[in-house]
């Protein structure tokens, strides 16, 4: 296997190979990653790389015509260089019916609940993302809208500006808020018909919003540069 360090901003240059089997890259400390077979060292050749390493049993890198290992191999998440370089639909909130249509009321909460999710803009999430840990990033994923908000779920939540939620089931609920008697949960459920993954934010006045499955991503650098671009050109 061949590793091959990259400048952050090489995702163009990446582009023709990006239906290239068995390669695969993970963003780490403002620098790309690309591993690939052997093989393939030279349609890699041309890339603008930093260095280049072979990987050791124990997983070092070997500079590629050196013997000596100069650091580890980074952990991860790898991706397939296609998936990383698929840029997704931005709109991934879209628009819910309306609390005439379902009579669904939320009212002042007396419980308190620990919130797992954050609305907040993608702006503040990305300056927040640019100086937080791999670790703190892998424990959430995110959906974007085409407004510039984004919906983040997982703990220990972003420390931007936003407003908290909470899940019931596969309703999300602003902190501080539930259900008006007599509505339960699972009726609400119910009346929307779900599909399998998705999620429905019902805010205070009984509006709703629905997130399908595919409308969430891991939230990492690479993820929020590209939703950025996506939504700046659209």
């Amino acid at each position: 296997m061949i590793v091959i360090e990259l400048p952050a901003d090489s995702h163009a240059r990446l582009g023709p190979h990006r239906k290239q089997s068995g390669w695969e890259v993970c963003e780490e400390n403002q620098t790309l990653w690309l591993r690939l077979p052997e093989e393939d060292a030279a349609p890699a050749a041309a890339l603008p790389c930093l260095a280049r390493y072979r990987v050791d049993a124990r997983q070092r890198l070997v500079p590629l015509h050196g013997s000596v290992p100069v650091g580890l191999l980074p952990e991860g998440p790898w991706q397939s260089l296609e998936a990383f370089l698929t840029i997704a639909p931005p709109a991934a909130v879209l628009p819910g019916r309306q609390e005439e249509q379902l009579g669904i009321t939320l009212t002042r909460s007396s419980c308190e609940t620990e919130p797992t999710a954050l609305l907040a803009s993608l702006t503040d999430l990305a300056s927040w993302a640019g100086s937080a840990s791999r670790l703190r990033l892998a424990r959430l994923t995110f959906a974007a809208a085409a407004d510039g908000r984004v919906f983040v779920r997982g703990t220990p939540l972003p420390s931007v500006p936003g407003t908290p939620w909470y899940f019931q089931g596969n309703l999300a609920l602003p902190a501080g808020w539930e259900f008006a008697l007599p509505l339960r949960p699972s009726w609400v459920e119910q009346v929307l018909m779900l599909a399998a993954g998705s999620i429905a934010l019902v805010d205070p006045g009984g509006g709703m919003e629905i997130i399908g499955q595919e409308g969430f991503a891991p939230l990492t650098l690479a993820a929020l540069r590209r939703t950025t671009v996506a939504l700046t050109s659209a």
